[in-house]
C-alpha cells in the first residue's frame, strides 16, 4: 500500500506539472498517518461486544486488509482481549468473501453456523457470503439507505446501529 500510495501521489503531481518524488513521498506518508489517525469504529460497536462477551458470547474478529492496518486498529482500540478469534485476511492469505475464512472462524469459536451470527456493513461480504454457511446474517445499514433494490441479498436481520443488538445480549 505504501507504494501504492506513493504512486497516486506521483501521478497526482504530474497531471499538475509537478515532478518531484520527494514530494510526492511526503504526500504519500502524510496521507497515511492522516489516514490512520482517523480510522474510527462504528458508534456503539465496543459497547456492543464488550456486551455480547459479558454475556458468555464466542467472538470471532474477522476483518480483511492488511496485517499491519488490521493490528494497528486492533491494538489502538483494545480489541485483541474481546475476541475469542481473530481473523485478518493479510495473516491469512484469504479473507471474506473466501468461504475459508467463515469456516475457519466457526472451527476457532467451536460453533455451528445454526449459532452464529455474521454482523457487518457489506451486504456482499458480511452476509451474502455467511450466509451461504448457513450463519444469520446481520446487516448493520448504518448510512440508512436500504438495501439496493437490484441487490439479492436478503439480511436476516438490520439494524440501523450496532447498538441495537444490545437486547439481544441480555
Amino acid at each position: 500500500m505504501k507504494a501504492a500510495r506513493q504512486s497516486m501521489a506521483t501521478l497526482g503531481l504530474q497531471r499538475v506539472g509537478i515532478v518531484d518524488e520527494s514530494l510526492a513521498r511526503a504526500l504519500a506518508v502524510a496521507y497515511a498517518r492522516h489516514r490512520d489517525a482517523r480510522i474510527s469504529l462504528l458508534p456503539g460497536a465496543l459497547e456492543t461486544v464488550r456486551r455480547f462477551k459479558a454475556a458468555g458470547c464466542a467472538l470471532a474478529l474477522v476483518t480483511n486488509g492488511s496485517r499491519r492496518t488490521q493490528r494497528m486498529k486492533i491494538e489502538r482500540f483494545g480489541l485483541e482481549p474481546i475476541f475469542d478469534a481473530i481473523l485478518i485476511e493479510g495473516e491469512l492469505g484469504f479473507g471474506k468473501p473466501d468461504p475459508r475464512v467463515y469456516e475457519l472462524a466457526l472451527s476457532r469459536l467451536g460453533q455451528s453456523p445454526a449459532e452464529t451470527w455474521m454482523v457487518g456493513d457489506h451486504l456482499e461480504w458480511d452476509v451474502a457470503a455467511s450466509q451461504k454457511h448457513g450463519i444469520f446474517g446481520v446487516w448493520v445499514d448504518a448510512h440508512r439507505k436500504g438495501v439496493p433494490r437490484d441487490s439479492t441479498v436478503r439480511p436476516d436481520l438490520t439494524v440501523r446501529s450496532i447498538t441495537e443488538l444490545h437486547p439481544v445480549a441480555e
